[in-house]
C-alpha cells in the first residue's frame, strides 16, 4: 500500500511555480495533509510542476476534512435554447461556414448543443448536457480566425459564472454526451477541445466524436458511461504521451482495452506541424490547401495510421490517404 497519495477531493490549491489555483497535494495513509510543495500542477503542458514526496523532507499539516459530494446543479433549458441562435454574432461560426456548407455547420451546431453567447463582443457557448438531457453548464471560449483567444489572457470562462448563480455545483460530463442517447453505434472517439469534436463531427460523419474539454480532465470518473464501447482516445500532439500513460490505467479500471490513435502525431510529418496539433488542424488546414501530399508521404504514412480497429480506416479514407496500391489493402487483410 502506497503511503502517499493525491489529495481525492476536488479542492485545488495554488501551485508554487505558476501559482495558478490548479495544484493537487499529496495526503498520507491517515488523511494528513503534506506540505504545500509536494503535489502536482494539473496544467500538464504549460506547467509541468510535480513534486512527489519521501521520509526525508514530509512535514505533516492537519488532517483534511472530506468533502461531502453534492449533487450537481444545472441550468434550465429555456436559458440554453435562447442562445443556439445568432450565429452570425458567433465568430467560431463565421469560421466553419469559410471551411464548410453553413447548412451543416447550423446542424453540427444545433446537433451538439452550442449556442452564442455575447461575452467578449462575441463568444462560443459549449453546453455539457448529460445523459438525462439535463445541462450541467456551459463553457464560454473566444475564437478568432478559428483559433483560440489566449492573449493577454486565456479567454474561458462558465455559464452559470456569467449568470451569476450563486452556490453552483459544477459536475461536468463530456461535451455530447447526451448524443449517446441516439447513436447506434459502437466506436466513440474522444478528443480533447470541443471545436476539434464539432470539426471532426461534420467532416467524419458516422462515428460519434465527444470532448473531454482539457488533456487533465480524462478520467476513468469521467468515461466509465462508455464501458462497453470501443473507445478511441484522439489526443492533441502535446498530450499523446499522457494520454496513453492514463489510457493504460483506465482500460484496467473498466476492464476492457482503450486504444489511443497516433493520427495526429503522424500527421505532423505530413503538414510539418509542431507541438500542441489535433485533428481539427489536419482537417481545417486540408480543406484550405484542397491538396494531397506527395504520394510517397502518403504510403510513409498509411504504414504508420493502420491500426486494428474500423474507425482509424474510416478516418483514413476521411482524410483521402488511400491508394489503389496494395499498402492498405495488405495491412487490412492482416487485420482481420
Amino acid at each position: 500500500m502506497y503511503k502517499y497519495r493525491f489529495d481525492p477531493s476536488s479542492k485545488k490549491y495554488p501551485c508554487p511555480r505558476c501559482g495558478k489555483k490548479r495544484f493537487v497535494r499529496y495526503i498520507d495513509t491517515g488523511g494528513n495533509l503534506l506540505s504545500a510543495q509536494f503535489g502536482k500542477c494539473d496544467r500538464e503542458i504549460s506547467c509541468k510542476y510535480f513534486k512527489p514526496p519521501d521520509e526525508r523532507n514530509v512535514i505533516h499539516l492537519k488532517p483534511i476534512k472530506k468533502q461531502k459530494k453534492l449533487p450537481p446543479t444545472f441550468i434550465s433549458e429555456e436559458i440554453v435554447q435562447k442562445s443556439l441562435s445568432q450565429y452570425h454574432l458567433n465568430p467560431l461560426f463565421s469560421y466553419l461556414i469559410t471551411k464548410f456548407d453553413e447548412e451543416l455547420a447550423f446542424h453540427t451546431f444545433q446537433k451538439y448543443r452550442v449556442g452564442t453567447s455575447k461575452h467578449w463582443g462575441g463568444s462560443s457557448v459549449f453546453w455539457q448536457t448529460d445523459l438525462d438531457g439535463k445541462v450541467r453548464s456551459g463553457k464560454i471560449l473566444k475564437y478568432i480566425d478559428g483559433a483560440r483567444v489566449k492573449k493577454p489572457f486565456n479567454h474561458v470562462n462558465w455559464a452559470h459564472k456569467i449568470l451569476n448563480m450563486k452556490g453552483f455545483v459544477l459536475q461536468q460530463v463530456m461535451f455530447g454526451t447526451h448524443l449517446l442517447n441516439e447513436y447506434d453505434g459502437d466506436i466513440v472517439c474522444i478528443v480533447e477541445s470541443e471545436k476539434t469534436a464539432i470539426v471532426m463531427d461534420m467532416y467524419c460523419p458516422g462515428l460519434l466524436w465527444l470532448s473531454i474539454g482539457s488533456l487533465s480532465m480524462l478520467s476513468h470518473d469521467r468515461i466509465k458511461m462508455l464501458k462497453g464501447y470501443n473507445i478511441i482516445l484522439y489526443p492533441d500532439t502535446d498530450g499523446e504521451g499522457k494520454w496513453k500513460e492514463k489510457a493504460r490505467l483506465i482500460s484496467a479500471q473498466l476492464g476492457q482495452e482503450i486504444k489511443v490513435s497516433e493520427l495526429a502525431s503522424d500527421q505532423t510529418i505530413l503538414y510539418d506541424k509542431s507541438g500542441g496539433f489535433d485533428l481539427a488542424d489536419i482537417v481545417l488546414d486540408k480543406v484550405k490547401a484542397k491538396g494531397k501530399p506527395e504520394e510517397s508521404e502518403v504510403k510513409r504514412a498509411i504504414h504508420r495510421l493502420i491500426e486494428k480497429n474500423q474507425a482509424v480506416k474510416l478516418l483514413i479514407d476521411a482524410f483521402g490517404l488511400d491508394t489503389e496500391n496494395s499498402i492498405l489493402a495488405k495491412e487490412t487483410s492482416q487485420d482481420q
